[in-house]
């Protein structure tokens, strides 16, 4: 009993932790994270506090990999939100999701995919399962449509050159996902539009000549007319 009560009292304090370093992030930014004002903010020693964190790079691999895991679970329930037939509405909706989760977590979102930290190391052992997870979902919905025979790809997509799908079988054989290396290039482009749009509007430098939303919408919908998805003509 008592190893059990101070397993839980450990994991409250490494959440409290955490959350005081998102404060720090969204104050003064990512960059900026000291494991001693942490310490001082929740009346901790230093020693104590790398009790539960040896460095700073620890906490930031356990805040990344947290973040990744929260994107992962808004499109898992964005996309089982829909019959499993319902590609291109799941594919829309897991968009949108991703979009959506961007705009309410911006220190989480810059976090995974903003700006390097300054002589962070991170530990890819514990952040890329966490990553591959919230990539997969995307995987996971242009892979059945590829198996569903719902997408018909044009002949500038028929091809991958030999080292890209070297790489991409590569990348399948480390997720242990099966679809074919042409599903995670088209998972690979889609989610680098759909990216590129939401990290320009939360940066603000998309061009104020065009509403973001709006072309975000657009081009989704584009992608999938791309790759062949009849039923974008009836959405």
């Amino acid at each position: 009993m008592k190893s059990e009560r101070r397993k839980r009292l450990h994991d409250a304090t490494r959440e409290e932790i955490k959350e005081v370093a998102w404060q720090q992030i969204a104050k003064d930014g990512a960059a900026a994270l000291s494991l001693r004002a942490i310490a001082k903010q929740l009346d901790l020693t230093s020693p104590a506090l790398y009790h539960y964190y040896p460095n700073r790079d620890a906490l930031v691999n356990d805040l990344i990999e947290d973040a990744f895991h929260l994107l992962s679970t808004a499109v898992e329930q964005a996309r089982d939100a829909l019959p499993p037939g319902e590609h291109v509405k799941r594919f829309l909706s897991i968009g949108s999701a991703y979009s959506d989760w961007a705009h309410s977590y911006p220190q989480r979102y810059a976090l995974i995919f903003g700006a390097p930290i300054p002589n962070y190391q991170p530990s890819m052992e514990a952040i890329q399962p966490a990553a591959n997870r919230a990539l997969g979902v995307l995987v996971n919905v242009i892979g059945e449509a590829w198996q569903a025979g719902a997408i018909h790809l044009p002949d500038y997509y028929q091809e991958l050159t030999p080292l890209l799908r070297s790489q991409l079988e590569g990348w399948r054989q480390i997720t242990g996902i099966v679809y074919p290396a042409q599903v995670f290039y088209l998972a690979l482009i889609a989610w680098c539009r759909i990216h590129g749009i939401v990290s320009l509007e939360l940066r603000q430098q998309f061009p104020p000549i065009a509403d973001a939303a709006e072309v975000f919408r657009l081009e989704a919908k584009a992608f999938l007319m791309q790759i062949g998805m009849s039923e974008v003509s009836s959405g």
